[in-house]
């Protein structure tokens, strides 16, 4: 664009103020879009979305979790703080016993899961 007059010369600067306030302006909102993208909580939320949207590997996770929680869970109350060696035996025995019947159950376990991970996300 050549420019021969001072007219031509004031509408060329003013156009390149308007473009320049266009980006500065866009440039903040995206800024500001990145910023509440970095921010820890929705950081959090993603993470959980794409858990919760990878059913396989969700799955197997939450199962696998619940499984191991609910066995040692039935282990403590079973033996507690005894230092008895039958009970201690005993709330193994039970922690395999619960943890295999969880496992067992563990897709209707872990779709339940998925469910209150996916509540949790919104």
């Amino acid at each position: 664009m050549e420019i021969n007059n001072t007219t031509e010369l004031e509408n060329a600067i003013a156009s390149l103020s308007q473009k320049s306030s266009a980006q500065t302006a866009a440039l903040k909102n995206q800024f500001d879009d990145v910023i509440e993208c970095l921010k820890p909580a929705n950081l959090l939320k993603t993470a959980v979305n794409n858990f919760a949207a990878n059913h396989g590997v969700a799955k197997v996770a939450v199962g696998t979790i619940v499984a191991v929680e609910a066995g040692a869970l039935s282990r403590k109350m079973i033996v507690g703080k005894s230092g008895n060696m039958f009970r201690r035996i005993m709330g193994k025995m039970v922690e395999f016993a619960v943890a295999r019947s969880v496992i067992g159950n563990s897709a209707f376990i872990a779709g339940k899961g998925i469910e209150i991970l996916r509540k949790i996300a919104r």
